[in-house]
């Protein structure tokens, strides 16, 4: 927690969560060594990218959640898409409490595909209804 209250806004930069490990002296030596980085996302990004990061990466789930959601109610995504979309979110957020596998390519390569078969459905939802996932945010002149 002195890391973020540190940088609370921008955070330290993409290798943050090194720094804490290498740099926080009432941390044991064996633990520095064994561990190169936080094991939570949500602690790394909040270190590596302060509270802008955190509103970016909360933004985006917000916009993917409630994009499924109309999608789904629109009829473009299937239901069984829809619920697998949700049911990973919950279990990766869950697992990413415990292990920063969004940090690794493996965890990365996973959130790509099943985010980018739901934003696909998004996309095509936006296109065939006109509408927009946040319609407050759309512009007069659309």
């Amino acid at each position: 927690m002195e890391w973020i209250a540190e940088r609370p806004l921008v955070g330290w930069g993409g290798e943050g969560r090194s720094l804490v490990m290498d740099h926080t002296e009432w941390m044991p030596a064996w633990n520095r060594q064994e561990y190169g980085h936080l094991h939570n996302t949500f602690l790394e990004v909040f270190v590596s990218y302060g509270l802008l990061g955190v509103l970016v990466i909360g933004a985006l789930a917000l916009w993917v959640g409630l994009g499924t959601f109309r999608s789904w109610r629109g009829g473009v995504m299937p239901g069984d898409m829809a619920l697998f979309g949700y049911s990973f979110f919950i279990f990766f957020m869950i697992v990413n409490m415990f292990e920063s596998f969004l940090s690794f390519w493996s965890g990365g390569y996973v959130f790509t595909i099943v985010m980018g078969g739901l934003v696909t459905h998004i996309w095509r939802w936006q296109v065939e209804t006109g509408q927009r996932v946040f319609p407050v945010l759309r512009s007069k002149a659309s």
